[in-house]
C-alpha cells in the first residue's frame, strides 16, 4: 500500500487551483483516494498531472477516483504503437462483427476483438488494464445489478 505521507506531497500541487478544501481533512480525503485506486505513486503523479492538464478546480473526490481508471498506471499504454488493422477490422481497427447465439439460442451480431496482430494487442492491453482495476477494488461495487425477485410479488409466485 502507498504511503499517504507521499501521496499528500503530489495532492499539494492541487492547490493553486480554484475552489481548494478548507479543512485539512478534505485533502486527506483525495489522498485516500488516490491509495485506495492507485497502484504506484508514479501512477499517482500521472493521475496528478492530467487533472492539472484538463482542469481549473481541485477534484472532488469522486471525480479524482474515476480519473484513476481513465489513466493507465503504465506510460506505455497511453499512446501505444499499434500494427495496423487487418480487413476485417479496418478503418477503425478496434473491433469486428461476429455472430454469437444469445441465451435463447437465437443469433445475434456483436462487436469483439479481432484476431490479427492489432487485435491481439488491443486484447491484451484491456486485460491488464482489467487487471489494475480489480487489484485496486477494496470494496464490492455499492449497486447490486442482481435482480432476484419480482416487486410487488407474494410469496410463492
Amino acid at each position: 500500500m502507498l504511503d499517504l505521507k507521499d501521496i499528500k506531497k503530489h495532492v499539494a500541487r492541487l492547490g493553486g487551483l480554484s475552489f481548494p478544501p478548507i479543512t485539512p481533512e478534505g485533502w486527506t480525503e483525495l489522498g485516500k483516494v488516490l491509495q485506495r485506486r492507485c497502484l504506484t505513486i508514479n501512477h499517482v503523479e500521472r493521475v496528478i498531472d492530467r487533472w492539472l492538464e484538463t482542469e481549473e478546480n481541485v477534484p472532488k473526490p469522486a471525480q479524482l477516483g474515476s480519473l484513476t481508471s481513465d489513466v493507465p498506471s503504465d506510460p506505455a499504454m497511453d499512446r501505444p504503437i499499434l500494427p495496423d488493422p487487418c480487413e476485417g477490422c479496418a478503418p477503425e481497427g478496434f473491433w469486428r462483427t461476429v455472430q454469437r447465439l444469445d441465451l435463447n439460442g437465437q443469433i445475434v451480431e456483436c462487436s469483439a476483438r479481432c484476431n490479427c496482430a492489432r487485435g491481439r494487442h488491443l486484447a491484451a492491453m484491456d486485460a491488464k488494464r482489467a487487471e489494475g482495476a480489480t487489484s485496486n477494488r477494496t470494496q464490492p461495487h455499492p449497486i447490486d445489478w442482481r435482480v432476484d425477485r419480482k416487486i410487488g410479488a407474494r410469496k410463492g409466485d
